[in-house]
């Protein structure tokens, strides 16, 4: 009643010379927008005005009338030759409008009638990118049956497949790859669909894109990949879907970090074992010096320093400032990894590039636990050598010594005895360890010894 009521007022006074041009204009605009739809075939009845007049935005009848949903006043305004690719201060078009508020019947009436629908916006967006954003599968059904563009990229870079993809529409992103539109392409941050939905968590559609073979290894302007991108976020299940599709293990990005070293600094012990068990790198190198070993030991991440040293990672790799994961365990006082380094026989005398020792930080920062820990392991390595020296002369040596010289050596396992050492494995088995080396430098230590009692 109240649209009646508008109309039979508007139409009267129009009839009756009361409304002005400029406020004929404004009337016709209202019109179109509130869907008065008798108002608005009056004024083009009478040519009342311009059927593409717009206001102070750029907006047209048609693009007020698109956006609203008001069909009928739609079908009004291009039967009467309304131009249907005109922008607004926007740069948007009516088709673009309607896309973006789901009005499906407005899309289908105005692709009919061939509007352009790869027409973009000042920022790059087209009726398609709109859509996707918004979920209007139907509407990017019926554009995409019309042969849209569908690569064309926003400001941003984003692609109608990126915008699904991070929300996590299968369905619309299922439909985009059935149609062929290009996968792989990238965003001006580098990010691609398979990065967005990697880092938002949509199962369904890292499953659908690397089922369509999508480049997996592709890396962002920080140089991170969709490995890099679930390590961080501490999805394993991604990084469990892509080993199995053969992605690269060892990518680093521009600050050199690997998938294994995120993982290893940010506790995701679950995806260290899986990377491990695809036999990456383990002592790969950041642009700081940094390896896995060294980020999970300045974190204390105790679980993740375990499985990397049963695997044999290097622990006495110093970085660009010759910190080790020693002196990093040490600095933050992590106690009980600093004891897992020590029994792996870490090198106690390296030191970083100011001369500071794994023993001189930890007295500095009056870690007294960790102090103690370095002094008895120092004591341990001290008595080791001794033991070393005993092993060969009981066994056999380079070194031969007279048999008046059983007395001194009943001496040296005496001295020995009095030294509270425990060895991981028993004297026959440590003593057919010794390297050529070590036996040459265990011979020399055993002659100082016997110049001892001499």
């Amino acid at each position: 009643m109240k649209n009646n009521s508008q109309n039979k007022v508007f139409i009267d006074a129009v009839e009756n010379g009361l409304v002005a041009i400029k406020c004929r204009k404004d009337a016709f605009l209202d019109a179109a927008e509130n869907g008065l739809f008798e108002m608005v075939m009056h004024s083009l009845r009478k040519q009342l005005c311009d059927v593409d007049w717009q206001n102070d935005k750029g907006c047209t009848p048609l693009m007020l009338a698109a956006y609203n949903g008001h069909k009928d006043v739609v079908d009004a305004l291009v039967a009467n030759n309304c131009t249907l690719f005109l922008q607004n201060d926007k740069g948007e078009t009516a088709l673009l409008i309607a896309a973006d508020n789901g009005h499906k019947d407005i899309v289908d009436m105005l692709i009919d009638h061939n509007c352009n629908l790869d027409l973009q916006s000042n920022n790059g967006e087209t009726a398609l990118i709109k859509a996707s954003s918004k979920d209007h599968k139907d509407i990017i059904d019926a554009l995409i049956r019309h042969n849209c563009n569908l690569d064309l990229q926003d400001d941003n870079g984003f692609t109608a497949l990126m915008m699904a993809a991070r929300k996590g529409n299968k369905d619309i992103v299922g439909e985009l790859l059935n149609h062929k539109c290009n996968m792989d392409l990238q965003s001006n941050g580098g990010l691609n669909a398979l990065m967005f939905a990697v880092t938002m968590g949509h199962n369904d559609v890292v499953d659908a894109l690397l089922t369509h073979k999508c480049n997996m290894d592709l890396q962002n302007n920080n140089g991170e990949s969709a490995l890099i991108c679930a390590a961080y976020n501490g999805h394993s299940h991604f990084v469990d879907v892509l080993l199995a599709h053969n992605c690269d293990l060892d990518l680093q990005n521009i600050k050199g970090e690997t998938a294994l070293m995120i993982a290893a600094s940010n506790g995701h012990k679950d995806i260290v074992d899986m990377l491990l068990a695809r036999n990456c790198k383990l002592d790969l190198q950041d642009s700081n010096g940094w390896t896995a070993l060294i980020y999970a030991a300045r974190n204390s991440q105790k679980n993740v320093v375990d499985v990397l040293l049963a695997h044999k990672s290097n622990l006495d790799v110093q970085s660009k400032g010759g910190w080790t994961s020693l002196m990093m365990a040490v600095i933050k006082g992590h106690k009980d990894i600093v004891a897992a380094l020590l029994a792996h026989n870490c090198k106690l005398d390296l030191q970083s590039n100011n001369g500071n020792t794994a023993l001189i930080l930890a007295k500095r920062l009056k870690h007294v636990e960790v102090v103690a820990l370095i002094e008895n392991q120092l004591r341990r390595n001290r008595n080791w050598d001794h033991r070393k020296a005993l092993m060969l002369v009981l066994t056999g040596s380079n070194y031969l010594l007279p048999s008046s010289s059983t007395s001194l050596v009943s001496s040296l396992v005496a001295a020995d005895t009095e030294q509270v050492v425990q060895t991981p494995v028993d004297v026959e088995r440590e003593a057919a360890d010794l390297t050529n080396s070590e036996k040459v430098l265990c011979d020399m230590f055993l002659v100082q010894h016997i110049m001892r009692y001499i």
